[in-house]
């Protein structure tokens, strides 16, 4: 058996942040068109060591592909990254596999790119100050997405590991030239931002409504467990709330598991999932001063459609490593 498999350099080098966004696209799209098979993602809970294992399975006949996601995620301040993982694509027609790629920086890249598609259809046209709390892996393909789809001239970054914002900020600055970044010092500056990622562990609120500034856009990607929350109860209740999968984020989000619970949220509350936007079923912004929110727990046909694009690519240009097991 041949399996191709391809390092997050190769992911680089094949697929480009806008690329990626469009992929995105095309995946909701088919989410909503009830084109894929997505059954809900497992996640074991080890908690000794503090591992979680996380098994995520999709299939598209369009593609005529099945993708398998295999993801740990581990606590903070181990010399290791927190969420490593890989990708496995399988023909779906034979049963052969296909490719292992890394799933540490695809998943990463098609997070980024789901927040960069939320933003391209839902922030104000005139974005141009972004926040970004959390300043790991997820963190950076965030901020490249928003620079992406709006012109961001000014990005602060918040995290509680200030050499963290420090390297954050070394590193993104040589692919970022038109943005100014700088450190988040005091959630006061969010009086100013236009666009706000959120991409943490945190189990209580980054911040407040009286914090933010009207008619801005909050991509919320780093809370996927029940007692997980980063946005406020108050800001999902008044905000015009938008998520990746309805099913799925009432399942695993604290973001709305906890103001559910609390008899302030109600699922009738969620205006649309991303792909009804996509496809038109459904407005995007209308209120120039309304507080829009994008509530996303991650769904196995990002990864799939990802590396089914990226798997493409690498073999029209021979790239990534050809073994045989």
């Amino acid at each position: 058996m041949k399996i191709r498999i391809l390092s997050s350099k190769d992911i680089k080098q094949l697929l480009s942040m806008a690329q990626a966004i469009d992929v995105m696209r095309e995946a909701f799209a088919g989410l909503t068109d009830n084109r894929v098979n997505v059954p809900l993602r497992t996640i074991t809970e080890f908690e000794q060591p503090e591992l979680n294992v996380f098994y995520k399975p999709c299939y598209s006949p369009e593609i005529n592909a099945v993708g398998v996601k295999l993801l740990t995620q581990t606590k903070a301040g181990i010399k290791a990254p927190t969420i490593q993982g890989i990708n496995i694509l399988v023909d779906a027609k034979t049963g052969c596999f296909l490719a292992i790629i890394d799933g540490t920086y695809l998943t990463a890249l098609r997070t980024g790119a789901t927040s960069g598609l939320a933003t391209g259809l839902l922030a104000r046209k005139d974005a141009k100050v972004a926040a970004i709390f959390g300043a790991g892996a997820q963190g950076r393909t965030q901020l490249e997405a928003v620079c992406t789809t709006r012109k961001i001239e000014r990005a602060y970054i918040f995290d509680t590991n200030k050499n963290a914002v420090e390297n954050y900020i070394a590193e993104m600055k040589s692919c970022l030239s038109g943005t100014t970044l700088l450190r988040g010092e005091n959630i006061r500056q969010l009086t100013d931002v236009d666009v706000i990622c959120t991409a943490t562990d945190a189990n209580r609120p980054l911040f407040s409504c009286a914090d933010l500034k009207k008619g801005v856009h909050i991509n919320a990607v780093g809370s996927y467990k029940p007692h997980m929350q980063e946005i406020d109860a108050k800001i999902m209740k008044e905000s015009h709330l938008y998520v990746d999968q309805k099913s799925a984020c009432i399942a695993e989000a604290g973001d709305l598991i906890q103001p559910m619970k609390e008899g302030l949220l109600r699922e009738e509350d969620i205006i649309a999932e991303l792909g009804e936007l996509v496809t038109g079923r459904s407005p995007c912004r209308q209120d120039e001063q309304a507080i829009t929110v994008f509530k996303s727990v991650g769904i196995a046909v990002q990864d799939l459609v990802a590396a089914h694009a990226v798997y493409q690519k690498a073999v029209d240009q021979n790239m990534g490593v050809v073994v045989n097991i």
